[in-house]
């Protein structure tokens, strides 16, 4: 999976809003959610991005697991994420 590339950033003091810049489309996301995006910018898997989180916040695996396919479900529906090959 990886982030589109024409996806703007711009960091808010509560988060992050995601823009598309071939479609309009925005995604706004708080500060756990601007954490997932920028180390999946980063390269990180999914896999990754769930232990370095659940380390970082003291929170369970499978609840970030179930955090972070809700976050990817959110950036699938307003297309600024995709799966490779998509």
């Amino acid at each position: 999976m990886n982030p589109l590339r024409a996806v703007r950033t711009i960091e808010t003091e509560t988060g992050a809003v995601l823009q598309n810049t071939d479609n309009g489309a925005t995604f706004s996301t708080n500060l756990v959610g601007a954490r997932i995006w920028a180390h999946l910018t980063k390269g990180l898997t999914q896999g990754e991005v769930v232990d370095r989180l659940s380390s970082e916040f003291g929170v369970a695996k499978d609840q970030v697991h179930r955090d972070v396919e809700q976050f990817l479900t959110g950036l699938r529906q307003t297309g600024l994420w995709s799966k490779d090959g998509e």
